[in-house]
């Protein structure tokens, strides 16, 4: 009876580890080149396409990437799979792809990125844009220990997560535009290192693009312990107001840009740690008037595009003036004579 059982579970392997992947579609192996047709497909590995550094899927409508989909290719950096209609992406899917630096599955129908997909996979970069995800696991991220850069533009995504990204100590750029957020949670970004180290140098260069989301407000707790990064997206989301000890920890940015938002506020303790801006963009938004300390550690300030704002620009520019202070403002003079 044993033994039976035993064969039966062996068998299921053997099926399970055979599905067919797609049943037609185009291959590319290399950079350039046309892209071949391939015809019923189980696995993409070596013994199918040979070795090569990047590896072209397209139009090859497989729907489910299996475990052991793709496997076993030694010197592969580069896999785009685009436009196959990918709704499911199991774990596993990835096998012994030592190599790998860039995973593109942009333009698919993945609606959930579940744990064990791409974990410890020893990637530098993940585009998942233009798909339909709407769901993450909290542990989607873990052990990443590579990541660079991950792209998920164009999604359907409605909550943050801040359980995202653990151990991933190298991760620089988050690209999440056009999705449908609406809230931030508290500490949103703990795991996210505003700063690293580059040829032995602590250097202040991660990017959060956050822009056209359906953020209405900015709360606290939302960027505690964020205290240095180089570019902070919000603009083209719902806010309001920016209320006070909104950027609590933040110390020095780059860029901070609010545009095309209807912010009408912003509460004097708002940056109560601020020391250093590069470029402060509200442009587009309801302001009259910023508390004159921020515009002082800002270089450039953007109003443009704020109506009633201009009593507010003349005293700024009086002001600084008056202490032979270099920072720019920039607004619409025609709108705003001197």
């Amino acid at each position: 009876m044993a033994s039976r059982v035993f064969l039966l579970f062996v068998l299921l392997q053997l099926v399970q580890s055979d599905k067919l992947l797609f049943e037609q579609g185009k291959m590319r192996l290399g950079t350039h080149g046309r892209k071949r047709n391939y015809y019923n497909v189980h696995h993409i590995d070596e013994k199918l396409i040979g070795q090569g550094h990047q590896l072209v899927v397209v139009r090859a409508w497989m729907e489910t990437v299996h475990p052991e989909a793709v496997r076993n290719l030694r010197s592969l950096e580069n896999l785009v799979m685009a436009k196959c209609h990918i709704v499911k992406v199991e774990n596993k899917a990835f096998v012994n792809l030592p190599n790998l630096t860039a995973l593109r599955l942009n333009d698919n129908d993945i609606g959930e990125v579940k744990k064990g997909v791409f974990n410890e996979l020893p990637i530098k970069v993940l585009s998942l844009q233009r798909n339909a995800i709407k769901k993450i696991d909290s542990g989607a991220f873990d052990d990443m220990p590579n990541l660079y850069k991950i792209k998920l533009n164009s999604n359907r995504l409605k909550s943050w997560d801040s359980a995202w990204f653990k151990n991933c100590p190298k991760l620089t750029e988050l690209y999440f535009r056009r999705n449908r957020l609406n809230h931030l949670p508290a500490s949103a970004f703990a795991n996210i290192k505003g700063t690293h180290l580059v040829d032995g140098e602590r250097v202040m260069d991660t990017k959060i693009f956050l822009s056209k989301n359906k953020l209405g407000t900015i709360t606290p707790e939302s960027f505690y312990n964020l205290e240095a990064i180089s570019q902070l997206y919000l603009d083209r989301n719902n806010i309001t107001e920016v209320p006070g000890g909104a950027f609590r920890d933040l110390k020095e940015i780059h860029v901070i840009y609010l545009a095309r938002n209807k912010i009408d506020e912003v509460k004097d303790n708002a940056f109560p740690k601020v020391r250093s801006i590069g470029i402060l963009d509200f442009s587009s938004n309801l302001l009259e008037c910023l508390p004159y300390g921020l515009v002082t550690v800002a270089n450039i300030t953007n109003l443009e595009k704020n109506n009633g704002s201009c009593s507010c620009i003349r005293d700024y520019k009086a002001r600084l003036e008056k202490e032979q202070r270099k920072n720019e403002i920039s607004y619409e003079k025609e709108d705003c004579p001197e």
